[in-house]
């Protein structure tokens, strides 16, 4: 027992034979009667001829068994050296993402709507960016899947919310407002139930109408329990505050 839903098998390659050792809990087993469905993915790595630490074949195992679950959840998938390379900078990238966020390296820019047959502004779109010291960016395609599985996307989400909106507020003094301002919301933020009373508490600390407002989604949302989904749209919705699908 490796973990607690986790199992090690060690042995020689034509013993562990990987296609009957997943097979092996079918039929489903049957605990009081019950048929209990059960599945197994399996993660492996083929020891090295030359010596190597026990504790490091392990984590090597469960880097593949982590990426089997992930894409091929039900199958095997063996080790290869890139998966730690990837996970090293998967790692290392969440460390640095920590410490940009600390220290106010993240900021936003604002890209312009314009109505394609007037050419008038009638929105912009808030985009998070990323700089490194050395002047170089972080692709948002990098850093946003990172901070969603890390947790992080939900702080820094409210942040990207509230200072778009803060913006759009500066903007109308000046009397230099769209009509509206569009943020782009991760499939976590929509997963969480307090998501529709963050995006009013935005609202209300800028001065904001609801109508004023746009948030982007993608097609992910379909990951979404159906009724939370409903529910949380439909609330603001009900705020004057409008849905639009990216991608």
């Amino acid at each position: 027992l490796v973990g607690s839903d986790t199992f090690g098998v060690l042995g020689e390659a034509r013993q562990v034979a990987l296609p009957q050792l997943l097979q092996c809990v079918r039929p489903p087993p049957v605990v009081d009667g019950v048929p209990q469905k059960v599945s197994l993915t399996c993660g492996y790595v083929h020891l090295p001829s030359d010596a190597q630490k026990g504790a490091d074949l392990v984590k090597d195992a469960t880097i593949a068994l982590k990426r089997a679950k992930r894409d091929h959840r039900g199958q095997h998938l063996q080790y290869l050296e890139h998966m730690g390379r990837e996970a090293r900078d998967r790692a290392m990238l969440l460390s640095d993402l920590r410490a940009a966020i600390d220290d106010a390296r993240l900021f936003l820019v604002y890209q312009p709507q314009l109505h394609l047959g007037t050419g008038a502004l009638v929105g912009m779109e808030a985009l998070l960016r990323w700089r490194l010291p050395d002047g170089r960016f972080v692709s948002p395609d990098d850093f946003i899947p990172i901070a969603e599985h890390s947790g992080l996307i939900a702080p820094l989400g409210q942040w990207v919310l509230s200072t778009a909106c803060q913006t759009l507020c500066a903007l109308a003094r000046e009397g230099l407002a769209p009509p509206r301002i569009s943020v782009n919301v991760s499939v976590v933020q929509l997963q969480d139930p307090a998501f529709p009373d963050a995006v009013r508490a935005a609202l209300a600390a800028s001065g904001l109408r609801g109508s004023q407002l746009e948030l982007e989604i993608t097609e992910s949302v379909a990951v979404v329990p159906t009724q939370l989904l409903q529910s949380t749209l439909a609330s603001l919705r009900a705020d004057g505050v409008s849905i639009a699908i990216d991608d």
